[in-house]
C-alpha cells in the first residue's frame, strides 16, 4: 500500500486548463492512499494539487493550517472501479463514490481529483473551488436543406347563384329588301352554370307589297321562348338563344276597289345571339338575330289572279339595355 499525505499549503502552478480551488488563509492538509494502481494515490494527488490556485497556497517549507481539519481520502480498485472514499479525522465518513474504470489512468486521476475537491468544498466552507466554465458548445450545424411541400387549406369558392335578367330594345328587321323598325322586350333567367331560358315579346311596323293595281300591307306581332346560354368574357358577356314564336298575321289591301282585312297565326324559330356590354343595375346589348316562319303566307289580287309571297326569311338587329337583378 502506498500512502502519501499532501499539504493543501504546497506552492504547486495549476496548469491553465485544469480547473482551480481556492482555500482563504491558506488551508489544512488532506491525506490521499490506496492500493489502487490505475489510477495510483500520488496520481490523484497531483491532479488534486494542481487544483490548488497558487495565490492561495502558502510558501514552501509552512506549517498546515486549520483547514481541510486533516480529512483522509483511500482510493481502490473494486470490481473494475474506481472506489473513493473521503473521512474525517475522526472517522466520521464525508463521501464515498465509485467511477467506472474508464479511459487511461490520467484521465482517471484527475475524475478522483474533482471527486475529492467537490466534497472538499461542500464540507469546509472556506475552501472555495474556482473552477473554469467550459467553453460554449460550438452552434449546431443547420440542417441540409429540403424540400418544404406547404399544404394550403382547401379553398371553398361559394356556388355561384341563378341569375336573371330583363331587357328593352329597339329593333329594326329586314324582310324581302324591306326594313322597318319595331320592339323587343326580352327576359333571360340563367343558372349557375350559364344555361337557362330566354322569353321574347316583339312587334314590328306594317310592311307593304304590290299586287295587281293596289298593295297589301301585313305585320306580325310576336312573343316566344327557348333555351339560351351565356359565356361570360371578362366584364362582357355573350348570349346565345334557340326560340320558338308563335305570331299574329294581319295583312290588309290598299288602293282596291274592294279592300278585304285578313289575320292568323304563324309559327316559326329564331337563332341569335346577344352581346352584353359591363354594367351593374344597366347594362347594353346588341342582339342579332334570324327567323325562319314555318307557314307560307302569300297575297292574292282578286280580279287579275297577281299573288305575292309574304318572305318566309327575316333577319333583325337591335340595341337595347338589360335591367339585371342577382
Amino acid at each position: 500500500m502506498m500512502v502519501l499525505r499532501l499539504w493543501a499549503t504546497l506552492a504547486m502552478t495549476a496548469p491553465p486548463a485544469e480547473p482551480s480551488l481556492a482555500a482563504p488563509d491558506g488551508g489544512g492538509s488532506l491525506t490521499i492512499e490506496g492500493g489502487a494502481t490505475c489510477p495510483t494515490a500520488a496520481e490523484v494527488a497531483l491532479r488534486f494539487s494542481s487544483m490548488l490556485a497558487p495565490a492561495s497556497v502558502p510558501a514552501a517549507g509552512a506549517p498546515p493550517t486549520a483547514g481541510m481539519g486533516g480529512d483522509r481520502a483511500r482510493i481502490e480498485t473494486v470490481d473494475d472501479a474506481v472506489d473513493i472514499e473521503l473521512r474525517r479525522s475522526d472517522g466520521i465518513l464525508i463521501g464515498h463514490r465509485r467511477l467506472p474504470a474508464q479511459g487511461t489512468c490520467e484521465e482517471r486521476a484527475r475524475g478522483a481529483a474533482i471527486v475529492l475537491a467537490t466534497w472538499e468544498s461542500d464540507v469546509h466552507p472556506a475552501f472555495e473551488r474556482e473552477i473554469a466554465a467550459p467553453p460554449a458548445p460550438p452552434p449546431p450545424a443547420p440542417p441540409p436543406p429540403t424540400d418544404v411541400v406547404r399544404t394550403l387549406p382547401p379553398v371553398t369558392l361559394a356556388p355561384e347563384r341563378a341569375k336573371w335578367d330583363l331587357g328593352a330594345g329597339v329593333s329594326t328587321s329586314v324582310a324581302g329588301g324591306a326594313f322597318v323598325a319595331g320592339a323587343r322586350l326580352a327576359g333571360t333567367f340563367l343558372g349557375a352554370s350559364g344555361i337557362g331560358a330566354q322569353m321574347v315579346v316583339a312587334g314590328e311596323g306594317d310592311r307593304s307589297t304590290s299586287a295587281g293595281s293596289g298593295q297589301a300591307i301585313w305585320s306580325r306581332y310576336t312573343a316566344g321562348a327557348g333555351p339560351a346560354f351565356r359565356r361570360p368574357f371578362g366584364a362582357w358577356a355573350i348570349d346565345a338563344n334557340l326560340t320558338l314564336i308563335a305570331a299574329l298575321f294581319r295583312v290588309h289591301g290598299e288602293q282596291y276597289p274592294v279592300s278585304y282585312h285578313a289575320s292568323g297565326w304563324d309559327a316559326g324559330v329564331v337563332a341569335g345571339g346577344r352581346l352584353i356590354a359591363p354594367g351593374k343595375a344597366w347594362r347594353p346589348w346588341l342582339a342579332i338575330d334570324a327567323t325562319r316562319w314555318l307557314d307560307r303566307r302569300d297575297v292574292r289580287e282578286a280580279v287579275s289572279g297577281q299573288a305575292r309571297e309574304i318572305p318566309a326569311w327575316a333577319a333583325s338587329t337591335s340595341l337595347g339595355v338589360s335591367f339585371f337583378g342577382r
